[in-house]
């Protein structure tokens, strides 16, 4: 996947700062304290209530979310520099799925990635109750909206949302005969508030139990009954944030770098 594809963004709504804080709180994922007051005399805004909102933006893969209080074009060095490394090494690792002939909605393929890279280093498991009303809003954005609050104030990011879960279904409706079969979406969510950037990887799964109860209504449908699925989301961060920032720069000089990151990918993908 070229990264120049990669980059592509469109809004995906905002939130309240203090709400998105208490978000934070309980996410399990290593970020900085949010506070107005850390915003100091640099943050320029125009209003008071422009001061209090962060906004979101997801690529075009819906592989790449972003929370920030700054513009994309506007960010710091440092979360500049973390965000573009960020790129290079999704990029490499669905490029290393590629060439090993594997698809991008297997959870057990990511987790092998995640896992054995080197790279990434396990700090949660989180399991979220997902709450599907009947005869109100499509599977699909019901699901959306608790797992992405913001994400309904922007038309173009639930259609990439929903086609992420319609490929899920795919992936799942392929493979289900096969035993232990578990799909997966990988999501980097990448946060810069008030200059301080943070970055969490979440591995979103569902086994077929959680598939059959998701697709008892198909997603773009309203469902006829309530029900209450567990999404389980595996939470990573990058052992080193300072050697990703280094990525984009390295590879931009040396085209063989990035090849032999490929490479070492590959192989974490294989079983030995």
């Amino acid at each position: 996947m070229q990264r120049n594809f990669i980059r592509e963004t469109v809004p995906a709504g905002h939130a309240d700062i203090k709400s998105y804080e208490s978000e934070l709180i309980h996410s399990g994922s290593p970020r900085p304290q949010l506070a107005i007051a850390a915003a100091g005399p640099s943050f320029a805004v125009d209003s008071a209530e422009e001061e209090e909102l962060i906004h979101f933006r997801v690529n075009v893969t819906g592989n790449l979310w972003y929370a920030t209080t700054s513009r994309l074009d506007a960010l710091g060095k440092e979360a500049h520099d973390l965000f573009e490394g960020v790129m290079v090494i999704f990029a490499a690792m669905t490029k290393a799925l590629a060439e090993e002939g594997k698809g991008l909605f297997d959870f057990h393929d990511w987790s092998k990635l995640l896992h054995k890279s080197g790279f990434f280093v396990q700090s949660d498991t989180l399991v979220k109750p997902l709450a599907i009303h009947a005869n109100t809003l499509p599977v699909s954005s019901q699901i959306l909206t608790q797992l992405l609050p913001g994400i309904d104030k922007s038309q173009m990011a639930t259609a990439i949302g929903q086609e992420v879960l319609s490929a899920m279904s795919g992936e799942y409706a392929n493979n289900q005969h096969k035993e232990g079969a578990s799909v997966g979406h990988l999501l980097f969510v990448c946060e810069e508030v008030f200059g301080t950037p943070a970055v969490s990887v979440r591995l979103f799964s569902a086994d077929g139990n959680q598939m059959r109860k998701m697709l008892q209504s198909p997603c773009p449908r309203t469902s006829s009954v309530s029900y209450e699925v567990d999404q389980r989301i595996d939470v990573f961060r990058f052992l080193s944030p300072a050697q990703i920032s280094q990525f984009e720069k390295t590879f931009k000089e040396d085209a063989d770098g990035y090849l032999s990151l490929v490479e070492s990918l590959k192989k974490s993908l294989r079983d030995y």
